[in-house]
């Protein structure tokens, strides 16, 4: 099914605004970092659809230290394949229990609920044997 560019626009940003609401963040040997701003990053997506720099469904995204999937899930209604690597499990944990509420959600408001394109893998983002498995998995490499 083909969304209208309004309906897509909807739902991105009942994605964000899901995802803004649930904030993650520690302290440790790599400093503070916290989850993506996703209401920031959809203003800048749109801008970049707008100019014509993202054609939804023409690229494949990388995101290197993806926390819980979030801007994963956000990108998988633009790319063909979004693909995630998160150092840490405990923050990848997050991600199922947090879809299941989200596609509840967008249900719920008859949105679409985020594309079947998403691979999410805990491990080191420089190992050349994650981007093999990677590669092997989803017939993509980066």
């Amino acid at each position: 099914m083909v969304e209208s560019e309004e309906t897509v626009e909807r739902t991105l940003l009942q994605v964000a605004e899901f995802y803004d609401g649930r904030k993650v963040g520690d302290v440790g040997h790599l400093g503070f970092r916290r989850s993506s701003d996703l209401s920031k990053v959809f203003s800048c997506l749109k801008t970049m659809m707008d100019q014509g720099f993202i054609v939804p469904g023409a690229a494949h995204f990388l995101d290197m230290g993806c926390a819980d999937g979030r801007v994963n899930v956000l990108m998988s209604y633009l790319t063909k394949t979004s693909v995630g690597i998160e150092l840490d499990d405990w923050t990848l944990d997050d991600y199922r229990p947090l879809r299941r509420e989200l596609d509840a959600l967008l249900a719920e408001r008859g949105l679409a609920l985020p594309q079947e394109n998403i691979f999410l893998y805990h491990g080191d983002s420089m190992d050349e044997s994650l981007h093999d498995r990677i590669r092997t998995e989803t017939g993509i490499g980066f």
